[in-house]
């Protein structure tokens, strides 16, 4: 009989994670961002996530790089799926439209005023930091 081992992988996450709740299309609320906080979302290819049993999504995704920091933009229902009942990035979290990470190492001050600026944003109905740790498929994040 062979014996089996099963590969376990820790991975460091270098970013926050701001769940949204916006009705709107990705496109709008990206430009709304761009509008707003000065940024410059762009359209990035789709994110694509490949599961056991021919299940895939595919979350639209919109990016803003800067040299030290930086923020992506990922819907949280799949515009393309297969196989899957729950076509979410984060089913646990369903009733966030999306998730905005944020890269590099905000200082408390400037974390707690881009939420308040997000709040500001007349198409974001809510917007809530959503501790990593609370996250089970956290790993979708990763792009």
């Amino acid at each position: 009989m062979v014996k089996r081992s099963k590969l376990q992988i820790d991975y460091e996450y270098d970013f926050r994670v701001v769940g949204l709740i916006a009705a709107i299309k990705e496109y709008k609320l990206a430009w709304a961002l761009n509008k707003q906080l000065h940024w410059r979302f762009i359209k990035e290819a789709d994110h694509v996530l490949d599961f056991k049993a021919d299940q895939r999504l595919v979350i639209s995704h919109f990016a803003y790089l800067r040299e030290h920091t930086g923020f992506r933009l990922l819907k949280n229902r799949a515009v393309e799926h297969t196989g899957q009942s729950r076509p979410f990035l984060i089913p646990e979290r369903k009733n966030y439209d999306y998730w905005l990470l944020v890269y590099g190492d905000p200082l408390p001050s400037e974390f707690t005023a881009l939420l308040e600026d997000l709040n500001h944003i007349n198409w974001i109905q809510y917007c809530k930091e959503e501790p990593l740790e609370d996250l089970r498929s956290k790993d979708n994040l990763i792009i």
